[in-house]
């Protein structure tokens, strides 16, 4: 018995091409983005994937071989694909519970949760921009790829400490790197402050956005404005934050909004 064929018992193929040139592009984007996400953490994982996938690919063509052998290797194919999922799964479990090193600053994503702060109002102190630089045709060019473009210094009164926020959209990136700049240039008594809030269009169960647009937000406010916000009718925003009061209506497709002090 076989698990799944793309032929009928004459040997005639009967799956559509176009279905079958699909199946394989959606394979391969999974097996390039499960191998990203947990190689770092669990190596194995994708390596039997890859392994047993070419095992079963290499009996289905050659000729001769038994089913018994052919049904082995895919039976090894579909258990190594269950265990990189449930590494995936394992992996964003450890990924917000990493143990701090001496120095290191809390990360959003990887020792707390996305969903802590998401739809939530936050300061921007300063911009690591990690090696990402933009050219003179205002293009970013990332240091690493798969690799956030840089993070954001935040603080708010929902978080213990200040944390890094990665931005992961370079339109995120080209207006973080603006605003900052500008507000070096600022006197320091100018009495602005700078906020960002995390909301993506569609947001996943894991808190990752679902979609390709930017999801960073940005105000410039008076000085206080976040303690304000935080402190109206007792801290009503902590539980329940109502973001557009302060970034104003969200904007998800071009260029990333910001909401100025009026």
């Amino acid at each position: 018995m076989t698990l799944s064929s793309i032929e009928n018992d004459k040997g005639e193929m009967v799956a559509p091409m176009a279905l079958m040139a699909v199946a394989l592009l959606m394979t391969l984007a999974f097996f390039i983005l499960a191998t990203i996400r947990i190689w770092i953490f669990q190596k194995w994982g994708p390596i039997w994937l890859v392994t047993f996938t070419l095992l079963t690919i290499a009996l289905s063509f050659v000729g001769g071989v038994p089913y018994l052998l052919i049904n082995i290797g895919n039976v090894l194919y579909v258990l190594a694909y269950l265990w990189v999922i449930v590494l995936l799964f394992a992996v964003e479990r450890v990924e917000q519970n990493l143990p701090l090193s001496s120095g290191e600053m809390p990360e959003i994503g990887k020792h707390l949760h996305w969903l802590k702060i998401v739809n939530h109002a936050l300061r921007v102190i300063d911009l690591d921009r990690s090696g990402t630089t933009i050219d003179e045709n205002g293009q970013v060019q990332g240091k690493v790829m798969f690799k956030p473009y840089g993070y954001l210094i935040v603080e708010s009164p929902i978080l213990d400490a200040r944390v890094r926020l990665r931005i992961i959209h370079r339109d995120d990136f080209l207006l973080a790197n603006r605003l900052i700049d500008l507000f070096n240039g600022l006197d320091e008594e100018s009495g602005l402050e700078l906020l960002v809030c995390y909301s993506p269009e569609t947001l996943m169960p894991n808190g990752f956005s679902g979609t390709w647009w930017h999801c960073l937000h940005f105000a410039v406010k008076k000085q206080g404005t976040l303690e304000q916000y935080y402190s109206v009718n007792g801290g009503v925003h902590i539980e329940a934050p109502d973001p557009e009061l302060l970034f104003g209506t969200f904007v998800y497709v071009g260029e990333a909004n910001i909401s100025m002090p009026t």
